[in-house]
């Protein structure tokens, strides 16, 4: 069941090493107080990596135990890899939103931050409506690809009530996910008008111009 872990990381002794320039380290401390060594308020990139660990066990026992394991162990693990996916998102998603919005840092100098408040990145403008519009494309994407696979199916085999289960499971998905995600996606726009304008300006070729400098 572990498996999955040690295969996708390089190292068994699963501890990441990063240079200086990067946010997070993980290494063989003895206390749990030691693990995380925080330079930089992104600690929501290394929780990432414990659900991503968590999601491979999941999945392992999800696949790997298909009628070799009680019903509802089975079943428990694939709410696990439901969770620890939506996790990882979210983990990923806090990071990435923190670099759009930093918070959680009283200044920064010569590569070193000060007043670090690690949790902060999770309280950024840009997250909770970055966050929302991920998880949904998400959940619309893998609908759609659900719903392709059982309708290719029941084109060959009109009779196939698995595929037909597949199809109407995935349309009810992406009938309730889309409209929701056309209105996260504009909350998620009017977000990032106000905290970043110039990308919203990039976007929509807004007719910005920069004259060139004299060098040019």
């Amino acid at each position: 069941f572990v498996a999955p872990v040690f295969a996708s990381s390089p190292d068994p002794n699963l501890h990441f090493i990063e240079d200086k320039e990067n946010s997070v380290f993980v290494t063989n401390a003895p206390h749990c107080f030691e693990i995380f060594h925080i330079t930089r308020p992104d600690a929501p990139f290394s929780l990432e990596g414990f659900a991503f660990f968590l999601e491979a066990i999941f999945l392992g026992v999800y696949l790997y135990g298909w009628k070799k394991v009680p019903p509802k162990l089975h079943l428990a693990a694939g709410i696990g890899v439901l969770c620890s996916g939506v996790m990882s998102a979210v983990f990923v998603v806090a990071a990435n939103a923190w670099m759009n919005a930093p918070a959680g840092f009283e200044s920064y100098s010569d590569g070193v931050f000060t007043g670090i408040n690690p949790w902060a990145p999770f309280l950024s403008p840009a997250f909770p409506t970055q966050a929302l519009h991920m998880v949904l494309a998400a959940y619309l994407t893998t609908a759609l690809v659900v719903g392709a696979v059982g309708a290719w199916h029941l084109l060959k085999d009109k009779s196939n009530e698995g595929a037909r289960i597949m199809l109407s499971m995935a349309l009810w998905m992406a009938a309730i996910v889309a409209p929701i995600q056309i209105v996260a996606g504009d909350m998620h726009g009017l977000n990032t008008l106000e905290h970043q304008p110039a990308k919203i300006a990039a976007m929509e070729d807004a007719g910005i111009r920069v004259s060139p400098s004299p060098a040019q």
